[in-house]
């Protein structure tokens, strides 16, 4: 630590927020950031193609999976986050390029469609007719100028028979067909055995896999050195360290939702106990789950 620099363990924007108030200081590491991993960085820039991809008759779709927790949905918020929806005041009409909604519980098209007027803030009948809220989505989506549709949590509607599942699939293809817009899904291995499974949904929907990552990968050394960057404690933590990777590792078990989780549930306990940083010891002494665990444990009587 020098008086020049007291803290060169950080980034710079976290530098001018180490002094603030320690409530302050939580929000912000609660609040997290996207970290610009290779394979996060990947499936962005091939989103964003799809953003600028020429209107023709067979338009690309992608099939984003992964386990729970591997950063789906921080990817597609970021792609939405790229692309905000932009007022135009000589026309009064909001461009929105990209649209995300997160997918129904069941393979119900009226909720579906109910769910995208939702995200525009349309009035609607709720009770109005499957074709009648179709004609309604679909003129705004080309009023609003959409891009990409995205639809996250996309195995929940593979729940239902096979009839409802094949209507719900030709509503994607005739909206990608009849808009020619591109559609990008996310859920879990799940989803992607479910629309392999059709020849047609598997021939629009290129998959996309993240894997789970572990102490050895590239990738967790850039996420936790990237988190302790920004992260506002006046100590350094040196989470790039083995030991340190090896027990983060064991506790996220390669999930990086988790391994945010738990970085910043550390992170806000050494604020809380005033130690300003993470240690080894605070690994070993935080009560946290592994996710390998939470599906195993027992349900409490009480509950």
């Amino acid at each position: 630590m020098t008086t020049d620099d007291p803290y060169p363990h950080l980034a710079d924007k976290a530098k001018g927020q180490v002094n603030l108030s320690d409530s302050e200081r939580i929000r912000i590491i609660r609040s997290g950031s996207f970290v610009k991993l290779e394979r996060s960085i990947d499936v962005l820039n091939q989103m964003q193609e799809f953003v600028d991809h020429p209107k023709v008759a067979r338009m690309p779709g992608m099939l984003l999976v992964g386990p729970a927790f591997s950063g789906k949905t921080t990817i597609l918020k970021e792609l939405c986050a790229l692309y905000p929806p932009d007022y135009q005041p000589e026309s009064e009409i909001t461009n929105y390029p990209v649209l995300m909604i997160e997918a129904p519980p069941r393979p119900d098209v009226t909720d579906f469609y109910c769910r995208i007027l939702d995200k525009f803030a349309a009035v609607y009948k709720p009770n109005a007719s499957s074709p009648a809220l179709r004609s309604q989505v679909e003129r705004l989506i080309r009023t609003l100028g959409v891009k990409v549709l995205v639809i996250d949590e996309i195995q929940h509607v593979i729940a239902g028979s096979d009839a409802k599942v094949r209507l719900f699939s030709n509503t994607l293809k005739s909206m990608m067909n009849e808009l020619q817009i591109c559609i990008v899904l996310s859920g879990t291995m799940e989803a992607y055995a479910a629309i392999m499974h059709d020849d047609q949904m598997a021939s629009r929907f290129a998959p996309r896999e993240l894997k789970a990552i572990n102490h050895k990968d590239k990738q967790m050394v850039v996420l936790v050195k990237t988190m302790e960057l920004r992260m506002p404690l006046k100590l350094p933590s040196n989470l790039g360290d083995i030991e340190m990777l090896r027990k983060i590792d064991q506790l996220a078990e390669g999930s990086i939702g988790h391994i945010c989780e738990l970085v910043q549930a550390l992170a806000v306990e050494a604020i809380k106990s005033k130690k300003e940083q993470i240690t080894l010891k605070a690994l070993a002494d935080l009560k946290f789950m592994p996710l390998s665990k939470r599906t195993r444990q027992a349900r409490p009587k009480s509950l």
